[in-house]
């Protein structure tokens, strides 16, 4: 199936050529010598026939180390079809003559979309078996988490473009699946959604007009949608895209506008407005073009459109495992199932070390169920329901299952609440003749005075606070900022993950992992041919 060509087939232009041309200590050549990228043939040789068509002249193995060229010099599909027929090592490394002119750029989408986003992992996971297996990753090794935002490939729209959009989606399936060409009020809706000029430009009056013509156009176009499913005939696949269109445009509305009726002489009249605002719900859909891209945020103040990508780490800098969710998921999410994918490559990480975001109850208690310590900060207490007294400062007794205030009163009531935990309450009458009582609560609520929440997770609770007092939790924090940022910013900085290249988390996906197999066999490379210097330790 896979005709493997002599590397001479000429004298000009045979691998003589190539020996008196290509320097050793080439990033490529180590790369070539040092990683065995043989396995991509076996791995994804079911995707081919064996015995129809002709033979294949792209082969896995050829196409995967483009993939890695590509991403390693962060090109485009055309910029690495031109490298493939100009540039003497990188034709040296695909396994080309050269004489030959490589493959067209469409190889590269071709093959991406072939192997998908599961094989890609599988690539990423043969790839850090190797490493594994040349002892620069111990099995129960401690492991660092993160995560860091990608930019979606989009344009973000304003409200009126994206309700127009949708109506324009709509409108098109219809024109393909059935026969709405003679409908001129269609033609007449199409031809507004059509105009899409710069609002930025456009004065507030103009705007909301607009505004109010898309979503009368919006419901109209869904009305007809609807009506048309139900009087006329269409296959089941136009039917589920229909469907789905009228579902996401529904919810569109439904998400960014607002309507205020009022009355008025002639009647009753809705008054339509703008509701979106910049950092919104996080399920929000912002584009019709990347569906998938949703609204997430950096931090409390810093918001983006796209997606994360979350990762965890070795000791050693290699990336052992990564996985793309949309902007909006919480970065704790993902933890569990990153660290129990480890054990499909032999990795069983006795420790994990994260930031504060990890660091909720039910991570604590699901890791140490795993056999997994999680070294994470609490969060700093709060009082919303009062100015000093913070949770920590009550004091709960297991033995006796009993909380004592700071200012030593004691209760025993306690009722279940939904989230894991249950709900200790201090009489009314306690807390009323307390002198510390402005500085615990403002709860007017009768007949009890201040809560106190103690998670079903206490123990673990308790052992997590003992071990950040310690001086190895600080020594782990310290190599986790380190480790943790600076291999994220160079998969971003050096190797494009800080936009997306592509629209959908499945292909975002294989993004991350193409870019984090590039990191890797960067730090592979590094540490067999560069080894970092012994440090010598002087007798005292």
């Amino acid at each position: 199936m896979f005709k493997i060509k002599p590397r001479q087939t000429t004298f000009i232009y045979g691998q003589d050529v190539y020996d008196n041309l290509i320097p050793r200590d080439h990033f490529l050549y180590r790369v070539n010598e040092l990683v065995d990228f043989s396995f991509a043939n076996e791995e994804c040789k079911d995707i081919y026939s064996p015995d129809m068509g002709r033979t294949v002249t792209n082969t896995p193995e050829k196409m995967f180390r483009a993939e890695f060229v590509q991403y390693y010099y962060d090109l485009s599909d055309r910029e690495m079809e031109e490298q493939a027929k100009y540039n003497i090592v990188v034709k040296w490394f695909l396994g080309l003559n050269l004489d030959e002119h490589g493959f067209d750029y469409s190889a590269l989408s071709v093959f991406r979309s072939m192997l998908g986003e599961e094989r890609h992992k599988s690539l990423f996971e043969k790839i850090l078996g190797q490493i594994v297996s040349a002892g620069l990753i111990t099995e129960e090794e401690k492991q660092y988490i993160d995560a860091t935002n990608i930019i979606a490939d989009i344009a973000v729209p304003t409200t009126t473009q994206l309700i127009n959009d949708g109506t324009k989606r709509i409108i098109k399936v219809l024109r393909n699946c059935s026969d709405i060409g003679g409908n001129l009020e269609m033609k007449e809706v199409e031809n507004r959604a059509l105009k899409n000029p710069n609002e930025l430009k456009l004065p507030e009056d103009v705007k909301k007009k607009r505004l109010v013509e898309a979503v009368a156009d919006a419901r109209k176009v869904i009305e007809f949608a609807e009506h048309h499913l139900r009087e006329k005939k269409t296959s089941k696949k136009c039917k589920k895209k229909i469907s789905t269109l009228i579902e996401m445009q529904r919810q569109v509305l439904h998400d960014n506008i607002a309507e205020k009726k009022t009355n008025r002489k002639n009647g009753d009249t809705a008054e339509i407005n703008d509701k979106r605002r910049k950092g919104g719900s996080g399920g929000r859909l912002v584009s019709y073009v990347d569906p998938d891209a949703k609204w997430g945020a950096k931090s409390g103040n810093v918001k983006f459109i796209g997606y994360k990508a979350h990762s965890t780490f070795s000791g050693n800098r290699f990336i052992t495992n990564i996985k793309v969710t949309d902007g909006s998921i919480n970065d704790n999410k993902p933890a569990i199932q990153l660290v129990d994918e480890h054990h499909s490559i032999g990795l069983k990480p006795r420790k994990v070390i994260a930031d504060c975001m990890y660091g909720s109850k039910e991570n604590r208690h699901s890791f140490k169920n795993m056999g997994v310590q999680l070294v994470a900060p609490f969060r700093p207490p709060t009082n919303s329901k009062g100015r000093g007294f913070t949770n920590n400062m009550f004091t709960y007794d297991q033995k006796t299952d009993s909380v004592t205030c700071p200012s030593g009163q004691v209760t025993t009531t306690s009722t279940k609440v939904p989230y894991n935990a249950r709900r200790f309450r201090f009489d009314a009458r306690q807390c009323a003749v307390c002198r510390s009582r402005e500085q615990c609560t403002n709860s007017q609520c009768k007949p009890f005075g201040r809560t106190i929440d103690i998670s079903d997770y206490h123990m673990e609770l308790e052992e997590a606070r003992l071990y950040n007092q310690s001086e190895e939790y600080r020594e782990d924090m310290k190599a986790r900022r380190c480790i943790t940022e600076q291999k994220q910013a160079e998969m971003k900085q050096q190797h494009g993950l800080k936009r997306a290249r592509y629209r959908g988390t499945s292909r975002v996906s294989i993004q991350a992992y193409l870019t984090a197999i590039v990191v890797n066999i960067k730090k592979f490379v590094k540490m067999i041919y560069d080894p970092p210097p012994m440090i010598k330790h002087t007798a005292t």
